[in-house]
């Protein structure tokens, strides 16, 4: 009767997990076992059929037993207790819902794969540092060493061995004049700014103004400026603001081909807090740079493609979307095919973190939504250091096809500005309008 009373109390006392792992579910029911520090965001390791095991994240705790009657296997092993945090998975279940995808699928695209499965290693070196010593004899390049670590300690194994060899290393860890230690380091090289403030043209000081006071407002903010108008500088001075505050920033860009573009400019200034996210790192980089962003202080401005927006981000103070007219910024395989501006939308609304939409020809439903109000609109229409406008001349081919002006597919006007160029020494860029295997598309009637 005890037994049955225990079993009972077990039962409603028990807590029960929604545990999504990367497949394509949105996950099972799992019973936490009674004193596993196990909570939403946790990763876990839980059993799928008799024999595979898998880790997963938590997305869920209840107390309530799932209804049906059956069998509830336990959580087989707690791996690293809150790794995903509540706005991430907030951002999750807004991209599974909205998209039509599985939390499985989310989460294989959100963490680095050396997280999800627990394999991820820091770099570590091995450094020693002086210890009691057992009053053994010690040759002379021992002496060396235990003069060199008096000096200055702790040091790097490396830094020693340029003094003796590996046996006097060993000897003196026998007999405790060194002990040895494992310290992590990044496979980020330390780079300080190369780079002072930020001079700003009266324009681009006006729509900082401008953009400042956007964001007292609970809109997005819709920069509209042409090109060469100076949008990089404004991004990098409102990011320098953000961390003077001591808050972080993302900026995202549509292809990784801008961001070895950007990633100088931002790394001059920002040296060390800097860092570029993107597919072309390994993934222990990539899981490098979502444990620092997670529990570290190192990274305070990123510069990522659409993947950056899955990062655990704590204290961001700024989002901006560069090129945000871009469809580079649209996933079509594998799911989840979000996109990552609306994503960044959604993001920002959920850290309640200002966000800026930058572009020199928006797209045509961030411009509606500026228009309409829904949006701050800042427009920014000098080009930087007062640079003139090119020329742009539209031909009337049919004028011309009609008047036997045509030369093959070129008009008299082209070959007319292209002889003028080449005689000035000047070089040409044209632009095929090919379609697929077509080398030219031209409408024969007109």
């Amino acid at each position: 009767m005890f037994a049955i009373d225990a079993i009972l109390m077990s039962e409603i006392s028990a807590k029960y997990a929604l545990v999504t792992v990367p497949l394509a579910l949105n996950g099972y029911t799992y019973r936490i076992p009674a004193g596993m520090p196990a909570g939403a965001g946790s990763l876990v390791r839980v059993s799928l059929g008799k024999t595979r095991y898998y880790n997963g994240v938590i997305t869920s705790v209840s107390d309530q037993a799932p209804q049906g009657g059956f069998a509830i296997k336990d959580i087989a092993e707690l791996l690293v207790p809150g790794l995903v945090s509540p706005q991430q998975l907030e951002l999750w279940r807004w991209v599974s819902f909205y998209y039509h995808c599985s939390m499985g699928e989310v989460l294989k695209a959100a963490l680095p794969s050396c997280l999800l499965a627990n394999t991820y290693h820091g770099l570590a070196d091995t450094w020693y540092d002086l210890g009691q010593g057992d009053g053994a004899r010690l040759s002379a390049p021992a002496q060396a060493v235990l003069g060199e670590l008096s000096a200055l300690h702790p040091q790097r194994r490396s830094d020693l061995l340029l003094h003796a060899g590996v046996s006097s290393l060993q000897t003196l860890l026998k007999h405790g004049y060194i002990t040895e230690l494992s310290l992590q380091r990044s496979r980020f090289e330390k780079r300080p700014p190369s780079q002072g403030h930020i001079r700003l043209t009266e324009a681009q000081e006006t729509a900082c103004a401008e953009i400042r006071q956007g964001f007292t407002q609970p809109k997005p903010v819709l920069l509209h400026g042409v090109a060469s108008s100076g949008k990089t500088e404004i991004y990098m001075q409102l990011v320098s603001e953000c961390v003077a505050q001591g808050k972080k920033a993302l900026v995202l860009v549509p292809e990784i081909a801008l961001t070895t573009q950007l990633a100088q400019r931002f790394e001059a200034l920002f040296g060390d807090s800097f860092i570029a996210y993107h597919s072309k790192l390994s993934e222990e980089e990539r899981s490098e740079i979502y444990q620092d962003l997670a529990c570290g202080s190192r990274f305070k401005v990123v510069l990522g493609v659409r993947s950056a927006l899955f990062l655990p981000w704590k204290d961001l103070g700024l989002l901006v979307v560069d090129e945000e007219q871009e469809s580079s910024y649209k996933q079509y395989e594998p799911a989840p095919r979000y996109h990552a501006r609306h994503a960044a939308l959604m993001l920002a609304q959920s850290l309640k973190a200002p966000i800026l939409l930058g572009s020199a020809t928006p797209s045509v439903e961030s411009y509606w939504l500026a228009r309409n109000g829904r949006y701050v609109l800042v427009t920014l229409s000098q080009r930087y250091g007062s640079a003139p406008n090119p020329e742009m001349v539209v031909v009337d081919r049919e004028a011309s096809f009609k008047k036997n002006l045509m030369t093959g597919m070129f008009s008299w006007d082209l070959l007319q500005a292209i002889r003028e160029t080449e005689a000035k020494g000047g070089q040409i860029l044209l632009f095929q309008n090919r379609r697929g295997f077509s080398s030219s598309v031209v409408c024969p009637t007109c």
